[in-house]
């Protein structure tokens, strides 16, 4: 969805959006498509920017707890500047949870936020 349908949209409907790309990430990744994963990676990013853009990326906290695993890790990855120690605890969890292959992009995001962070 281009940038100018996503303004039309609400901020409920963004994150109803957000939500269910991370839900087909997920599944694709389970399926072993790398292309759709990564073609729904773009969507997502899509929608964070517009909720950034509209000062919204707070609405995504709820989602740290969503029963997805790939819902859990997008909301930490999108929400590690503003609340890194939500993030952190998401990620930990997740990579403590071993769900492949979430569990290892969470342990992942924690090695490379360890290094940047001394």
């Amino acid at each position: 969805m281009s940038a100018a349908r996503l303004r039309n949209l609400s901020v409920a409907a963004l994150l109803e959006r957000w939500i269910g790309t991370g839900i087909a990430q997920g599944e694709a990744l389970a399926a072993g498509e790398v292309g759709a994963h990564n073609r729904l990676a773009r969507a997502l990013r899509a929608v964070e920017q517009e909720l950034a853009r509209r000062d919204a990326l707070d609405g995504l906290l709820t989602q740290l707890d969503h029963v997805a695993p790939q819902v859990r890790l997008n909301a930490a990855r999108a929400l590690a500047a503003r609340h890194p120690a939500a993030a952190r605890r998401t990620l930990a969890a997740l990579a403590a949870a071993a769900i492949v292959p979430q569990a290892a992009a969470a342990a992942m995001d924690l090695w490379m936020i360890d290094k940047r962070d001394p």
